[in-house]
């Protein structure tokens, strides 16, 4: 009797510990056909209709289908939000880690490279959006980053709140993990699929967590630091597009394809580990949850 009774509460403990865990947007393309129509709306809005994305078929890091936007020269943006969905918006969240993770691809048209190797040229990325809470997964270059010919590289930032300015460059949170900074950033080739996880633990104080990976690489941590600018904050959204090339001029990105796959924002580490988004590249260890 005592081990049906010891077992029954492992089983138990097993339901509780796993019933918190909750996929807040998930989207990977499969469902959809790829005949150049638009992406639903619900749950994808775009600012300028013109600018809207579609499902396009090709191999994909998770099947053979993926949201794609096709950009013309100088355009300045795609900006898209994702919200009202089933569990979006979400409120209650101080304190909680949230993982938002992505695959990504930016093909070149005609060999053209989208970003500078100098100067700034930029985009905001993707975005995690609400009451008090804006970061983003930039790309391009900034700063004092040098791109080599053919690649480009990440950042993260804290626009509308700049919550912790000491720790910016140039308005940006530089890559300051195994071994890459500001002057030696990890470089990524264009016209190949790559592997994003942002992870995100929500504090008014100074008791918050911001970390990224690259194909399965922590290249950015910043921990103790405020991430919300207010004591009651709330993700409405996430997204992306926000601008192109951003720079000290007018955007001047050359026309190319931006590529997307299996968007998924957790609050569980787990998700993360079986959506593979930490094992794109060969070499890519399974990186240890963020504390």
């Amino acid at each position: 009797m005592s081990l049906f009774r010891n077992l029954l509460i492992t089983i138990l403990f097993s339901i509780s510990a796993t019933s918190y865990a909750t996929i807040y947007f998930k989207y990977d393309a499969e469902a959809y056909p790829c005949d150049g129509s638009d992406l639903p709306n619900p749950p994808f809005w775009t600012f300028n209709s013109a600018y809207r994305g579609h499902t396009s078929c090709g191999k994909s890091p998770q099947g053979n289908k993926y949201i794609e936007f096709t950009t013309v020269a100088g355009q300045p943006h795609h900006f898209t939000e994702i919200h009202n969905t089933q569990n979006l918006p979400i409120s209650n969240v101080m304190g909680k880690t949230f993982y938002l993770a992505w695959y990504f691809n930016f093909s070149r048209i005609n060999g053209k490279d989208i970003w500078h190797e100098t100067g700034a040229s930029g985009d905001k990325g993707l975005e995690i959006v609400g009451s008090g809470i804006r970061w983003v997964l930039g790309r391009g270059q900034w700063g004092n980053m040098l791109n080599k010919d053919h690649h480009y590289t990440i950042f993260a930032g804290n626009p509308s709140y700049h919550l912790n300015r000491k720790l910016e460059i140039n308005d940006i949170y530089v890559q300051n993990q195994s071994g890459y900074y500001s002057a030696n950033t990890m470089q990524l080739p264009y016209d190949q699929w790559h592997s994003a996880v942002v992870a995100l633990k929500i504090a008014s104080d100074n008791t918050g967590s911001f970390t990224a990976y690259i194909n399965g690489v922590k290249i950015i941590e910043y921990t103790n630091i405020k991430t919300a600018a207010n004591d009651n904050p709330t993700i409405t959204d996430i997204a992306l597009g926000g601008t192109i090339a951003q720079g000290n001029g007018a955007p001047d990105a050359p026309a190319h394809n931006r590529r997307f796959d299996a968007l998924l924002l957790t609050d569980s580490w787990q998700d993360i580990i079986d959506g593979g988004y930490l094992k794109t590249t060969p070499k890519a260890p399974i990186q240890s949850k963020p504390q």
